[in-house]
């Protein structure tokens, strides 16, 4: 029998309506022997049959009500992935990087830019081209599950490319099957929303918004704030244990360490995709930003 892998993604905060945020596009991706997906999965359901949780898993969902259960689950999650031979990995764009488009380059809607965006975090993020080979087998096959979408063109062109994803990486070992599933029935993609949710929320300090004249955090603030900075916690322990350093950055692109081979063998990267042609908008910075985090004007120099 071939190797068989399982790798789920989604995205999130992709919105762009104001006010607008400085970190967004986010996709998180979990990958693994499909075994060990498995038994996260199995972990996940427990902590969720013995909180008596209903409804969905996901960032817009947490609640004073569920923050317990929520916070077994990303101890749960964590644990497994130390655990397992399982991966997690995050990529995000950053506005204050804005993109210079080439003169004359033909205009693209932002929902196929964010499509486009999905081929790199595939491509490049989880570290495939360095699958180690199975010498017994041969053929590797990896299941890639993605949250549905109802643009059916994209989704379309997204299974051509990744069709032809082997060959570029120069793995013809390897075969690709994706799989269009609804969020609501995958815990595994649910707590990839929850990550990338904390994320998000942390990064753009929503903590500091302050509605109707409220002068401190609302009890949701405080929720979810709790739940970041748990989140952010898992992560630089992880980072420390597993790769020896001092600091982790959540909103910086992870080291290869000396080698790009730990694009595969990292346990969690994260990865700020930056535009070849840029320019930068100092505008973003904290300095700059007002007293509940917003976006003023832009700064170049």
């Amino acid at each position: 029998m071939p190797s068989v892998y399982d790798l789920y993604a989604d995205e999130g905060w992709t919105h762009s309506s104001p006010p607008l945020r400085r970190y967004w596009c986010f996709y998180g991706g979990v990958f693994g022997p499909e075994a060990a997906l498995d038994r996260l999965d199995t972990a996940l359901l427990a902590v969720i049959r013995r909180f008596g949780l209903r409804g969905e898993v996901k960032w817009s969902n947490l609640s004073e009500q569920n923050v317990e259960c929520y916070i077994s689950l990303v101890d749960t999650f964590f644990d497994v992935l130390r655990k397992e031979d399982i991966r997690y990995r995050q990529m995000f764009l950053d506005r204050s990087f804005v993109w210079l488009p080439q003169h004359g380059a033909t205009p693209v809607s932002e929902l196929e830019s964010q499509f486009k965006l999905y081929y790199q975090f595939l491509k490049h993020a989880f570290g495939l081209r360095y699958l180690p080979v199975d010498r017994a087998e041969g053929a590797i096959r990896i299941n890639l599950h993605l949250d549905n979408h109802s643009n059916q063109d994209l989704k379309s062109r997204l299974i051509d490319f990744v069709a032809n994803l082997p060959r570029l990486l120069g793995r013809e070992d390897i075969q690709i099957n994706v799989t269009f599933m609804e969020s609501s029935k995958s815990r595994r993609l649910q707590i990839c929303d929850l990550l990338m949710g904390a994320a998000g929320s942390h990064g753009n300090q929503m903590q500091k918004q302050r509605r109707g004249g409220r002068r401190g955090m609302s009890n949701k603030q405080r929720v979810r704030d709790r739940v970041c900075r748990h989140i952010y916690n898992h992560l630089r322990k992880l980072d420390s244990d597993t790769r020896n350093t001092r600091a982790f950055n959540w909103f910086e692109t992870t080291g290869h360490d000396g080698s790009k081979a730990n694009r595969y063998h990292h346990k969690a990267r994260v990865w700020k995709f930056i535009p070849a042609r840029h320019r930068k908008d100092f505008g973003w910075e904290n300095s700059d930003l007002d007293a509940q985090g917003n976006y003023v004007k832009p700064r170049y120099k």
